[in-house]
């Protein structure tokens, strides 16, 4: 059997074991999170360099076993009221953190605007990032009963955040031209809008006015919600781009 036959056979066992995942109990989905994480472990650990470059070449297999702990860690999450309570302070920091954003692009975008106009500054957009960045151990808050999921946070969170932190579809980034009006850069009304954004995250969460960032980190940067409540270190920049057309 050649090597891609025997990859699709285990892909859709595992898809199947995941589905069965439903009717298992807590420790069973446990137990495969830890089958999970010792396979990616086998994958990665080198004592001299974790992430050593020869990793990339089993991206996607990596990625594939990160789904898969992030669709079970997802059935296991239990919405504790701890859990509830970091939820809401991490709400806070995001909804702040793209509020100090947007100030910083409509900054940018006043500054450019008061300079004279020539075929040079007359067409620049401004883009704001807000991204999670691992840079060491402290960039995973560790909380007490964390042993309860029986995952190893802060490696899965840096492998994670290694493998896809620039992809574009795993960070928040926002755009204006230059010449925006101040107010419409500033307005965020549809990124925090009482408990719409809730619906899609958990039904525990309902009480909590989510903000679309919040949201964005929850179901689309490929984490699992647990994982989500641990990321500690955020980074944002703002950066000038200008059209160059040549002719």
């Amino acid at each position: 059997m050649n090597y891609l036959c025997s990859k699709k056979m285990n892909n859709e066992f595992m898809n199947k074991k995941l589905h069965n995942s439903y009717d298992t109990s807590f420790e069973d989905k446990k137990v495969e999170v830890l089958r999970i994480e010792n396979a990616i472990s086998d994958i990665v650990c080198d004592d001299d360099d974790p992430f050593h470059l020869d990793v990339l070449k089993r991206k996607q297999e990596l990625l594939m076993l990160l789904e898969q702990r992030r669709i079970l860690l997802n059935r296991m999450f239990l919405e504790t009221k701890e859990e509830i309570k970091r939820m809401k302070v991490l709400n806070s920091r995001l909804f702040n953190l793209t509020n100090q954003l947007r100030e910083k692009m409509a900054d940018v975008s006043e500054e450019l605007a008061s300079r004279p106009k020539d075929s040079l500054t007359d067409d620049f957009e401004i883009i704001g990032l807000l991204k999670y960045s691992y840079n060491d151990m402290s960039s995973v808050l560790p909380y007490n009963g964390d042993d309860v999921y029986g995952s190893h946070f802060a490696m899965m969170i840096s492998l994670n955040n290694w493998l896809t932190g620039e992809d574009p579809l795993h960070y928040l980034e926002l755009h204006c031209r230059y010449d925006d009006r101040r107010e419409n850069i500033l307005q965020s009304g549809h990124l925090y809008d009482g408990n719409h954004w809730a619906h899609d995250i958990s039904g525990s969460f309902k009480g909590i006015a989510i903000c679309h960032t919040t949201k964005l980190f929850a179901c689309n940067l490929g984490y699992p919600l647990v994982d989500v409540l641990h990321l500690n270190d955020f980074w944002s920049e703002v950066k000038i781009v200008q059209p160059n057309v040549i002719r």
